[in-house]
């Protein structure tokens, strides 16, 4: 190679933007430098993601994938670009597209309070708004426009529901618990979901928070629910969750730093934990 030509292949590359510079990414909800997701890195892993999704959708069972590879591989920008991929910012959303809804969990816990740190990022991530619905929202509307036989734009179903049939969705959502085998308490707090009541307490009671008496009241839900241990209240939770979102639109949860859960290098109960 000549002097010149080594001259001009270095001004070329001082002219091609690095697409990786700057770009760390510790949450992928905020992959905000798309020159940075390069398609061609990855993709064979990015596509057998997206095949999974799609044999639990027709499969009407479950699938998972686990993701191994050192700090600072792309992992995170990885799963930011399923995120993309999976999450719905349409303001007019339709049955005929397929669904799923996602979630992205950071595994910064430890093993014995797992169950209420998934429950408070899932419901996080669901109740985050992207445009038109968030998919907390749309994963309920969805299924109740399935059972009242609805078709067409979930948005705009919803619009006219809510302005001349408000009164009937505690029906429909009687009729999915009956259907899904969903708690009560679930169902009731869906209902002021779907009314747009007590918004505050709805969100609190979604993410596990530790609501007051005063609050619990509001939405209607007995203190003695919440007496039993933390952690099987928020298993019957996510349980209730893939009720919900039922045999045909996978729940996915990208759980990230699975190693974060071990309190030492030879810790494999937490990570038991984490299996079962």
């Amino acid at each position: 190679m000549s002097e010149t030509e080594t001259a001009t292949g270095i001004d070329d590359l001082r002219t091609f933007p690095n697409p990786f510079r700057g770009s760390i990414v510790g949450d992928p909800w905020k992959t905000t430098n798309d020159d940075s997701d390069v398609a061609r890195i990855h993709q064979r892993v990015f596509e057998s993601c997206c095949s999974a999704v799609d044999a639990a959708r027709s499969n009407m069972g479950s699938a998972g994938i686990i993701i191994n590879g050192e700090p600072g591989s792309g992992k995170t920008h990885l799963i930011g670009r399923l995120r993309k991929r999976l999450t719905d910012d349409l303001a007019h959303p339709t049955l005929e597209r397929p669904r799923q809804a996602f979630a992205y969990v950071r595994l910064d816990t430890n093993a014995s309070s797992l169950a209420r740190h998934v429950r408070r990022k899932v419901a996080d991530d669901l109740l985050r708004k992207i445009g038109g619905p968030n998919q907390f929202e749309r994963l309920v509307l969805t299924r109740m426009m399935e059972v009242d036989n609805g078709d067409g734009h979930l948005a705009l179903w919803w619009e006219y529901f809510r302005d001349e049939r408000l009164d009937d969705s505690r029906e429909l959502l009687t009729e999915l618990c009956q259907q899904e085998g969903l708690s009560p308490a679930f169902v009731q707090v869906l209902n002021h979901m779907v009314a747009r009541r007590h918004r505050l307490d709805v969100m609190g009671w979604l993410r596990g928070d530790s609501l007051t008496p005063a609050a619990l009241g509001r939405i209607g839900i007995a203190a003695e629910e919440t007496e039993d241990h933390p952690e099987r209240v928020a298993e019957r939770f996510l349980v209730d969750l893939m009720k919900l979102a039922g045999s045909k639109m996978p729940l996915v949860l990208c759980f990230d730093q699975v190693e974060a859960l071990q309190t030492s290098a030879d810790d494999v109960e937490s990570i038991f934990a984490f299996g079962q």
